[in-house]
């Protein structure tokens, strides 16, 4: 068995933003990348959101929700197509134990 690789060049850019009060907090996030040459038949593009919320019930719990959709494109159709994700938690917290 033979492994071969390429390594390509790659240009990648991640913006985010949030905005929190002291119980809430929504915070949205971009991502992409490009490989180049753009024409190489190895050659990819990547392009993502997220959304994810916080909600702080009481000091020590809360819940979070948010989602994502990614976009892969590639000339090879196995790798390429788009995914979303959905997402719920809680979570607790204890106070911090001192020694």
């Amino acid at each position: 068995n033979v492994l071969q690789a390429v390594l390509q060049d790659r240009l990648t850019a991640l913006a985010s933003a949030s905005l929190a009060t002291r119980d809430d907090s929504i915070t949205l996030s971009l991502s992409g990348s490009q490989s180049f040459p753009t024409d190489d038949p190895e050659a990819a593009m990547f392009a993502g959101v997220s959304l994810a919320y916080d909600h702080q019930f009481t000091k020590w719990i809360g819940v979070e929700v948010g989602g994502q959709v990614v976009d892969q494109v590639t000339d090879s159709s196995v790798s390429s197509g788009t995914i979303w994700t959905v997402y719920a938690g809680l979570g607790a917290q204890l106070s911090p134990l001192r020694f």
